[in-house]
């Protein structure tokens, strides 16, 4: 399992700069680049790295597969939920990841701290919020039955 590739693979996948994926890790952009140059196959910062690269620490490691879908709804949650056309409709097990990233505390999507989020919004906004995420994930679920019963 090569990170330095994966970690390249992603950041690229989301059109980040070494300094994007620096501000939103917290891992030093030589830190970064020296995984990515050495293509290495581990490091102390590999956890940080695919937290803010939307991911967990084994989807990052898994070259096998595409986890670009799971990296794009986790990152985009606050803003959009706007996944690429090749991931509708979104896969059940990529649905189940996500819901079980969801309920794994402490899960925060947002690039603010939870501190920042609560004094910028009501409380209402808040529950707004909670309940727009529900319906998407929701409806990416029945996007994801109705996909299996339709094929042959």
């Amino acid at each position: 399992m090569a990170l330095g590739k994966q970690v390249k693979r992603y950041r690229l996948f989301h059109g980040w700069k070494l300094e994007d994926l620096s501000l939103k890790s917290g891992v030093d952009v030589g830190t970064i680049s020296a995984i990515e140059v050495r293509d290495s196959k581990r490091s102390e910062k590999a956890a940080a790295l695919a937290k803010a690269l939307g991911l967990t620490l084994e989807q990052l490691l898994d070259e096998s597969a595409d986890w670009t879908a799971v990296a794009k709804a986790k990152v985009t949650w606050g803003q959009t939920m706007d996944l690429p056309a090749s991931a509708h409709p979104i896969e059940s097990h990529v649905v189940n990841d996500i819901r079980k990233e969801l309920h794994r505390p402490p899960y925060w999507p947002f690039t603010v701290s939870q501190e920042v989020f609560q004094r910028l919004l009501s409380n209402e906004d808040i529950n707004n919020v909670d309940t727009f995420i529900q319906g998407i994930v929701k409806t990416r679920e029945s996007d994801a039955r109705k996909s299996r019963r339709i094929q042959p």
